[in-house]
Parts: structure tokens; sequence; C-alpha cells
């Protein structure tokens, strides 16, 4: 940049470079500053970076563990925050400080912003960015963001913008599930007209057929799937694509681009002995049948807890975790999680499994199913062996290594696998050509998202196996980038994502020792002598409760221009929701020439 005249030379990408007269640049109060990050999405010239405070960890009174240097400090500062660990590039802070301010629409709108199902993920996502947090890695307990969001979802009102169709191209996409949803609203967001064909009466895929009520309020999930198509997102109901229509039917009726996103709704059985037993189930089946109301054993008779009374659940993933507490409120007297990983590796988030032992779930981990012990038809029992290691061969298929003689037995009555789900796309595949994967899933090319059929791509648990609801969003997500990128002929980085933490100067250092000190505010949940049912286990924050909550947040990250790259076109200011920006002069004396 020139100061003298006030010059500055953009390039973007691949662009041709050109400069251009600027008289002021933006300057961020980072007194003000929540970190939310909206004027860093929005700037069109990368010209604003997170930040990130260094936190205190030299002195023993700071906070329990293990000293750290100032350069362990640093290190740690740009490589862990909770603004890297949400998959769809939410800045959590940013709606955290604003329900710390009871300001309940504007932190709703920050979550809205990137999220298309803000009421699902306030519910049940698996939370990545509490993993991050400096206030539970250095300190003592992570905000707990989840419940935060939900707080700030209950006391605001649900609404977006009309989305604008300022592009004259339809995109298409099947299935309404996570990833589905959350493509359409990013393309709807560019200007694209969506249309999501949906072969059930209602949207939300595996997700409202296999959470149990427990953990997700299925009507807050409908909410925000009705708050879309209010905004301009078509879903048709009851549409099946497959022999008729085909996706090359879509084609031909003039959609630029076709997504899949059908995700995996079958369980998979394992091949073992006794397998095909009487009372032998695969969690899909059995939640489908729990959330539909329908009757479990052999779709006539109700289970009564007599003929649940030993349920072996295969698995530890939140599947197998959600299927075992079901059980256990359809009247199993004892249910046992058994699993290949070890204790420490349980696959299920840290809170669903203390959940789980709260409610008498009995967990045998390092072990490997080799039997399902049956007189002739009835279940009597689980044969298993231990595990030493867990190995995977070139397809990413797990390999137990057995612990050799180290057969044993549980008894059962009742079994179910929780070991994964599988798509079932084969009829839409062999009807338009796409080629399947080793898990009759869709191929696609990892960088763009594309099947081997021009213009149709592929989203969610149909390519990506063992996925989280949050991390079929972010699925969704990158298959609309990429679309948009074919379709435009170019490719763009996300920045939303893929940004890079940067240490604050010294001088905003955190000192835990001068920080308010504010215990965690516990959750309220249900009573345990009311976990028989299938309400609602955790009841939600009072807005007074949530306000305490969020008021534990260290606030270790801002945002800050690089006058250097500042164009001083203003538009972050008009996204701030806390008038931090404010603009400042550098026109030289006798103006610019």
């Amino acid at each position: 940049m020139d100061y003298a005249t006030n010059i500055v030379s953009i390039k973007l990408g691949s662009a041709e470079e050109y400069t251009i007269k600027r008289t002021s640049v933006a300057h961020i109060d980072t007194e003000l500053c929540i970190n939310c990050g909206m004027c860093r999405r929005l700037c069109p010239v990368e010209a604003i970076d997170e930040m990130q405070r260094a936190i205190c960890r030299f002195c023993p009174d700071c906070a329990e563990g293990d000293i750290m240097l100032k350069d362990e400090q640093n290190k740690y500062a740009v490589n862990h925050a909770c603004s890297i660990g949400c998959p769809l590039g939410t800045t959590p802070e940013g709606f955290v400080n604003l329900v710390a301010e009871g300001r309940w629409q504007d932190a709703y709108n920050s979550i809205a912003e990137l999220n298309p199902l803000p009421s699902l993920c306030a519910m049940i996502c698996s939370h990545p960015c509490m993993d991050e947090c400096k206030r539970g890695t250095l300190i003592d307990t992570p905000i707990n963001i989840r419940g935060l969001k939900r707080a700030a979802v209950e006391n605001a009102s649900k609404n977006r913008p009309i989305f604008k169709h300022s592009i004259d191209k339809r995109i298409a996409i099947v299935g309404a599930g996570p990833a589905g949803l959350t493509a359409a609203f990013y393309l709807s967001k560019k200007g694209y007209t969506v249309r999501i064909f949906e072969k059930n009466p209602q949207a939300g895929g595996m997700i409202k057929i296999g959470i149990p009520d427990f953990r997700l309020d299925k009507n807050l999930l409908l909410s925000d799937v009705r708050v879309l198509e209010e905004a301009g997102i078509e879903i048709i109901y009851n549409s099946s694509i497959g022999s008729k229509p085909t996706v090359d039917d879509l084609i031909n009726d003039g959609y630029a681009a076709v997504l899949i996103a059908t995700g995996a709704p079958k369980g998979i059985d394992l091949p073992i002995k006794g397998a095909l037993s009487n009372k032998v189930y695969n969690a899909v089946t059995f939640m489908q049948r729990v959330n539909s109301k329908e009757p479990i054993n052999n779709w006539k008779n109700p289970v009564r807890a007599a003929q649940m009374k030993n349920t072996v659940i295969i698995g530890s993933g939140s599947v197998a975790l959600d299927t075992a507490r079901s059980a256990i409120r359809l009247g199993a007297e004892k249910v046992t999680c058994a699993c290949l990983e070890a204790e420490e590796e349980i696959l299920a988030p840290k809170d669903e499994i203390i959940e789980a032992l709260e409610e008498g779930i009995e967990f045998i981990t390092s072990v490997s199913p080799v039997e399902i012990e049956a007189d002739f038809i009835t279940v009597k029992g689980v044969k298993f062996k231990k595990v030493s290691s867990i190995e995977k061969d070139e397809n990413g298929r797990l390999k137990p290594v057995i612990v050799k003689d180290s057969e044993f037995s549980v008894k059962a009555d009742t079994v179910i696998f929780a070991v994964g789900q599988k798509p079932d796309i084969k009829l839409l595949a062999n009807k338009s050509g796409l080629e399947l994967d080793y898990r009759d899933g869709l191929a696609v090319n990892q960088d763009t998202l594309m099947t081997n059929k021009d213009k149709v791509f592929a989203a969610g648990d149909i390519i990506n196996p063992r996925g989280s609801v949050i991390t079929a969003m972010e699925s969704g997500r990158n298959a609309a980038m990429r679309i948009d990128d074919y379709l435009n002929g170019r490719t763009l980085t996300d920045r939303t994502k893929h940004h890079k933490l940067n240490l604050a100067r010294n001088e905003e250092k955190i000192f835990p020792i001068r920080l308010e000190k504010l215990s965690p505010v516990k959750m309220p949940k249900t009573d345990m002598d009311k976990r028989k049912t299938f309400d609602q286990i955790e009841l939600g924050y009072s807005k007074e409760e949530a306000v305490l909550e969020a008021k534990r947040c260290m606030k270790c990250g801002f945002e800050q221009v690089d006058e250097n790259k500042c164009i001083g076109c203003r538009a972050c200011e008009t996204v701030c929701p806390q008038n931090a920006i404010s603009f400042k002069s550098i026109i030289p004396k006798g103006g610019i020439k």
C-alpha cells in the first residue's frame, strides 16, 4: 500500500490485480468485540483476522494442572478455540456473549446465520466446540455452549429473511435429512432456486426416525424445517427418486445440478452364528419401531418387561446408547453395551455416556462378539472374545485383534446390533448409472463431491460412514460450496471454516486469577426416579441460569483489522452487533491526488 496516495492493490484468487483509492480504514474496539466472526466472514478482501489471547498458566494459583511456559501458552492459544471446533464455522463466543447480555434475538440470529437447524443442534449436537473451549481445557469445565444455544433458540423469534432467487438456475436435492437441508440452505443463500424431494411425509431423515424423544423434541426439528420452507426452500414430500423419476429425469427436466443426500437408513447385522434367532434386531429397525410407537417384537406383540429382561447392545456410539436407554424405558431389567473400543475410546460423547451410566447401563469394553447363543431360535446369551487392539483394512473397515483363549459369555434374551448403518441407494444408482463404493454408498471425487455422472453430487452419510448429525450437516455445506464452484467454473476456499488463528499481543493475555469466580451452572434435568419414560431429560436453562453460565466465557478471541488490506468499503460495519467497528480517516494533508 502507498500511504502517500492511499492506493491499495487487490488480488483475489486467480483474478487480475487491480488498485483502488480509499479514504479510511476500519478499526475494531477489542473491548467491545465479542468475536462473533460476522465481519470477518463478510470482508471481501480478507482484511479481518481472528486473534486469540494467550491464557496464563505459569502460576499455580491460576488453575489446576501442569504449569505452561510462555511459548507453550502462545502455541496453545492459536491451536485451540471454540471457533475452530464447529464443523459449520460458527464462532460460539459471539452468541455466548450475546446471551450473557440477555440479547436473545441477536444471539439466535448469530447462530442461524450459518446453521439451518439451530433447534436441532441445540439439543443433540455432539458439540466439538466444547472440546476446544479453553475454559474447559485450561481452567475448570467448558462453557455449556450447546445449552446456551438452546436458551437462545427458546427465547427468540424463529424467522429468516426470504431467500432471493437471484441466480437463474435450479438445483434438486434428494433427501430432506440434515445434509440435504443444510445444502439447500447454503445454496438458497447464494441465490439458487432449490427443490428437495423427500420420500417420507415429513423432513428430518434418520434424525426423526432414529433419535428417541427423551433426547430430541421432534416438534422443534419440524419448526426449524418450517422456517426454511417459509424462507423459500421448497420440499416435495412423499416423492421418491429412483426408478420413476430417475436422477437422469431431473437433469433432463432442467436442473443445473442434483445432490443425493439420502443418508444411511439401513441397519447392519453382524454375520455371526445365531444372528437369525428371535429377538435379535439392528438398532435402526429397533429405534424406528420405538419412535413410531410400533410393537417391537415381530411387529405384532408389544415388548413386555419380561421379554427384554437381559438386553445386550453391540456397539458404543450415540445410536447404541440411544438404543440401550430406550430398552431401559421399555422395561428391560439389565442392559449392557459391549464394544470393540477400550473404555477411554467409547465412541459416544462423554455426556451421553454419563447419562447412560446414571440410568444403569453397563459397559463391557475391548470385546468382539463371536456368537449369539440360542436354544433353537430363543436367545440365551452372547459369546465374546477379548480384543487387544483394533486395526483397519485398506477401506477403513475395523479389524479387531483377538486375544487367544479369552472367550466368555454374557446372559441375554434380546440382542441389538448398533454397529453402523448403510445406504439404501442401489435402485437409484442402477437406474442412473451411478457408481457405488465398497459399502454400497455413492462413490464420489473427494475434492468435488461429484459422482461419476456429470452434474450429480452426493453428501452426508451416503458418502461418510459413522457420521454424526453435525458432520452430516458439514458434508451438506461442503457439497453446496462444491456445486456452486462447479456451476461457476472456479474453486473458492471456504473462509468461514478454514481460517487461521493469530496470537494477540502480550498486553491482551488473560490471567485466570483475575477472572470472576463463577461455578458452572448445571443443566436442569429430569429427576432420576422419573427417567422411565420418554420425556425430555435436559429441561433447558432459565434466562437467569443461561446468563450466569454465559458470563463464565473468558472472551479468548476478538477480531482485528489489517490496515494494509482494508479498502474502507464499510461492509463490516453493517453487520457488527456490538457497534465495535469504527473508521478512521487516512487522507494525507492536501487530500488524495
